[in-house]
């Protein structure tokens, strides 16, 4: 069930069953990193919010989406093995010899109240992060049309969203990877972005991964306390 590596232990269980689900309970995963540190727009904003995003995590309650979330996350699900062929086919034209594939869940060895699941693993030092919107995001747009007109920063990330940021981030780090590709495709009006993002590791270790332990200890420790619940443990 679980492929052993130096920095964490991979599920082969396919994303999106039931068993993956189970495996993600009372963790901290690379999606809903964002929303536990309050970086993300759906953080929790007071006390209340936080217990209940905790019982969230853990499988007590259950998330409530809008329609608009659950179209783009419908979307995403048909047409990601799409996004992931069209990525592939293009990263292949200018570096040969990569190996592209899916994973199941990676929990990390440091720590294996985090975990994550990738849209694909390229080569040694990569990984990939889909997102298929119905239209392309305004930042990006606004972003291509800055680079265009000579506007450059390298290190300026602020067009990508947060959510998006910590996900690839905290992917990055559990899977020991260099970069993360992050390829958006909007179906609706055609558009595309594409941006390599070497894995920011000050991010990390400076805000994210204290951050979110400060929550997991005050907030999901005490839910997995009063419900006998009990992380699964790949070893």
């Amino acid at each position: 069930m679980w492929d052993e590596r130096d920095t964490c232990w991979v599920s082969n269980i396919e994303q999106g069953t039931e068993e993956w689900k189970k495996l993600r309970l009372c963790s901290i995963s690379s999606s809903n990193i964002s929303e536990c540190v309050g970086r993300s727009s759906f953080s929790p904003k007071n006390h209340d919010e936080k217990i209940e995003l905790a019982k969230i995590i853990c499988g007590i309650s259950q998330k409530s989406f809008s329609e608009e979330a659950i179209s783009n996350m419908k979307r995403g699900t048909l047409f990601e093995s799409n996004v992931r062929e069209y990525h592939f086919n293009k990263i292949r034209s200018k570096e040969y010899n990569l190996n592209m594939k899916e994973l199941g869940l990676a929990v990390w060895k440091n720590d294996q109240r985090f975990r994550g699941s990738v849209d694909a693993e390229i080569g040694e030092d990569g990984i990939a992060e889909y997102k298929v919107p119905k239209y392309m995001y305004k930042k990006l747009i606004q972003y291509v049309e800055a680079n265009e007109k000579g506007y450059k920063c390298e290190n300026d990330m602020s067009h990508i969203f947060n959510s998006h940021l910590d996900q690839m981030t905290q992917n990055s780090i559990i899977l020991n990877k260099k970069w993360c590709d992050y390829q958006v495709v909007s179906f609706e009006d055609k558009l595309e972005f594409y941006q390599r993002i070497p894995t920011n590791y000050d991010l990390w270790n400076d805000t994210l991964y204290p951050l979110a332990c400060e929550y997991y200890t005050n907030y999901i420790d005490p839910i997995i306390n009063e419900y006998h619940l009990k992380l699964v443990s790949p070893n």
